[in-house]
């Protein structure tokens, strides 16, 4: 009886709190491609970043099993919460007197990137709450596509893809396991962990993902020190603004996430050059 009382206690909540999944749903850039899905550009969110939509399996597998293994590798198991990493955190902050661990899931993370809070014990609670509608709402699966494709990666970026763009210039689907490591370790502290801001914390942030999750991907120590010796990547790469008058032109449809257009970037590019040397 009293497990029944609580789903409807539950529900009631749930009908006068609905889950806000229109933040979840809608706020993504236009990705702008040519006939050969070269990029022409990637806009921004309606919310002010740069945000790219995409699939589970257009993404790295070394990212999904990566994040897992490194944030809540009790994904599949639990409701949303985790009891244990949640009292782990309690006695790790007790000890320390500060915060040192929130023990969140990806679940939880998700409702916090949704509705952002100072970190208070009410914020907590109401973050449990909303991972209990969201694991209602969605499967795992698409959960874990949710994360993935809203994480914060410092600045204005957000989700794996538009930040294997932005920090390798390639698809997140392509994405090797120490540029998987480095991304992992970006979103514990955006700002602090960019390899554009901090190289030495960020390396060494990413070499701790890499010792961490390294024996989950059955990795022996001679891989994941040949891993610690890659290089980091320097420079933002710029975002394209190819064809700006067809992209402009294009701009009320803004809330397709994918524009493909007939356009041959090469022949585009032909033929501008083509006309600067006739000027």
């Amino acid at each position: 009886m009293k497990i029944l009382f609580l789903y409807f206690i539950f529900y009631v909540l749930s009908a006068l709190f609905p889950l806000p999944d229109y933040k979840l749903e809608r706020d993504y850039s236009t990705v702008y491609l040519d006939r050969n899905n070269e990029l022409l550009r990637i806009s921004i969110s309606p919310s002010g970043k740069f945000r790219v939509k995409l699939p589970l399996d257009e993404i790295s597998k070394y990212i999904q099993k990566g994040f897992i293994l490194y944030e809540d590798r009790y994904f599949y198991l639990h409701p949303g919460i985790n009891p244990a990493a949640i009292l782990r955190a309690f006695c790790l902050n007790s000890m320390h007197q500060k915060i040192i661990s929130g023990g969140s899931t990806i679940s939880m993370q998700i409702a916090r990137m949704m509705e952002p809070r100072p970190r208070t014990v009410l914020s907590k609670v109401l973050e449990m709450f909303r991972a209990f509608q969201l694991e209602m709402r969605y499967a795992k699966p698409e959960l874990l596509e949710i994360y993935l494709n809203t994480i914060p990666f410092g600045a204005n970026i957000e989700g794996v893809g538009a930040a294997s763009y932005f920090y390798f210039g390639k698809s997140a689907k392509d994405l090797s396991l120490a540029e998987s490591c480095l991304l992992i370790a970006i979103p514990n502290s955006p700002n602090r962990n960019n390899p554009r801001q901090d190289p030495l914390r960020a390396k060494t942030q990413r070499d701790k993902v890499i010792g961490r999750i390294g024996p989950g991907m059955g990795l022996k120590t001679r891989i994941l020190e040949t891993l610690k010796k890659r290089p980091l990547p320097g420079t933002y790469f710029p975002n394209p603004f190819r064809t700006p008058h067809l992209i402009e032109a294009n701009k009320p449809c803004w809330n397709r996430f994918f524009r493909k257009f007939t356009i041959d970037l090469n022949i585009q590019t032909y033929c501008e050059e083509l006309l600067k040397e006739s000027m």
